[in-house]
């Protein structure tokens, strides 16, 4: 069955059988000049369908391309001195280059941003971002990461103030603590932020159920039409798949829930021994942004774990409340924060930073 299916695309075999007994019946049914004026009829419209979800773009199929490179036999590293290259469909948006791109760079220690040596410069307060994609920042110029946008918000009160971002597509909290472990902590910290997303409780990304055609997805790569009317079907069936896959990934005895507190328990314990302030925030879903978002629960789950262990928690939420989602993405196939969106939470940051007097004078 496995070799079948690399060899058969299933889906589009049933539906050709399909299409092939509708028409056979047809055939039967009607006589030769009526069967052959419906066919022509279906088929005219099918074009000027297609011709219009071209022209005005609805239905386009193509999906971003992420280029990443992880440094070989490392999980917290990407090759150095290298860049980081998401390439998408077209550029609503006008924020990517001719060539529908975005870069990023990556400094000779493997990470993205400016180059930093381990030791710390004297009066300078230090603080170490960790998280996945969102912290890494796909999809966004290197001065527009959430890390690079929460330094120029903290800068404005505390000018002596370093931000280094540790983010690494696809990571989890645990291997993030793991990182923190092993090399952040050379860098002597004064905070460090773990930026938690939902995904992190070893559940797949928003981005498999938001823009990743499933049902005909080889027949849909070659229609307009055809995608924009599967998607129209198949997009709320996702979404509510979306939602019952991350409400399930954080019940109680959830493994990669257990896994997380864990990972959060070991963060706390290396604060205290290393002398830091750790710091937890979580960035929301950018998908309905107001009373009907469906992870609220999730995220007060998260809030009262940190609260038990008294690691000062921020949800990001709250700064996105009211606002249009999708004009947050960066592309309409990659739900990953835009600019706009980071400056928002990088906001949300700064004030939680000065409220609770994070960066000591």
């Amino acid at each position: 069955m496995r070799i079948a299916n690399h060899m058969i695309d299933l889906p589009l075999v049933a539906f050709m059988i399909f299409l092939l007994a509708i028409i056979v019946v047809t055939k039967k049914r009607l006589k030769n000049d009526e069967f052959y004026t419906l066919v022509i009829s279906i088929l005219l419209s099918f074009l000027l369908a297609e011709g219009v979800c071209r022209f005005l773009n609805i239905g386009d199929s193509r999906v971003v391309i992420w280029q990443e490179e992880l440094a070989p036999g490392q999980i917290y590293a990407y090759k150095p001195n290298r860049k980081l290259l998401y390439t998408y469909p077209d550029n609503p948006r006008r924020y990517f280059n001719e060539k529908n791109e975005v870069s990023g760079t990556i400094n000779a220690k493997g990470f993205r941003g400016l180059d930093r040596t381990f030791e710390k410069p004297n009066g300078i307060t230090r603080i170490a971002f960790l998280g996945d994609s969102f912290t890494l920042g796909i999809g966004v110029k290197d001065n527009d990461t959430l890390p690079v946008s929460f330094e120029r918000a903290i800068q404005s009160k505390h000018p002596k103030t370093q931000v280094l971002n540790f983010g690494i597509s696809g990571t989890s909290t645990k291997e993030q603590i793991k990182l923190l472990e092993e090399y952040v902590i050379k860098f002597q910290p004064d905070v460090v932020v773990i930026v938690v997303f939902l995904n992190d409780a070893d559940r797949t990304g928003t981005v498999n159920f938001m823009s990743r055609p499933k049902v005909l997805a080889k027949v849909r790569k070659n229609s307009f039409f055809i995608n924009a009317l599967i998607d129209s079907i198949e997009k709320p069936i996702l979404y509510q798949q979306m939602i019952r896959h991350y409400q399930d990934g954080y019940l109680e005895n959830s493994p990669g829930w257990q896994t997380m507190k864990t990972a959060l328990r070991t963060g706390k314990t290396l604060s205290e021994k290393q002398n830091f302030q750790l710091v937890v925030t979580i960035y929301p879903v950018l998908f309905k942004l107001d009373n009907s978002y469906p992870f609220t629960h999730i995220h007060k789950t998260i809030e009262d774990y940190c609260a038990s262990l008294k690691i000062p928690f921020l949800d990001l939420f709250n700064g996105f409340v009211g606002q249009n989602d999708s004009k947050l993405w960066v592309h309409k196939t990659d739900q990953h924060p835009n600019e706009v969106a980071n400056r928002i939470a990088a906001g949300e940051l700064s004030k939680f930073f000065d409220s609770n007097n994070l960066i000591k004078k």
